[in-house]
């Protein structure tokens, strides 16, 4: 969703297991286009509640180790692909969303 300076994209994540998880390190893969978000500091998590969530972006590498491409990065130095990284609480069986 384009809201002006701001695209939301939203995920949804689910603990289907019979366990508590508490301060749990968390991946989320995003792929953007070229242009679409800025350097990593233009990159904000919040959760369904809008609270910000401290994330960090780690770059995808290219997949033959030979090759030493970063996928990571548009040619213009915005995002293109790769992880948010970050911490969150999540009961069993619970579904939480981020954006």
């Amino acid at each position: 969703m384009d809201a002006g300076k701001y695209i939301f994209q939203s995920a949804d994540i689910l603990n289907d297991t019979g366990y508590d998880y508490s301060g749990f390190p968390l991946e989320l893969k995003v792929k953007f286009d070229p242009g679409q978000v800025g350097p990593d500091n233009a990159l904000y998590l919040v959760d369904d509640d809008g609270k910000e969530i401290a994330c960090q972006f780690a770059d995808e590498l290219h997949p033959n180790l030979r090759n030493p491409a970063n996928m990571g990065y548009h040619y213009d130095g915005s995002l293109a692909c790769g992880s948010v990284l970050f911490y969150d609480d999540l009961p069993a069986g619970r579904r939480n969303t981020t954006s």
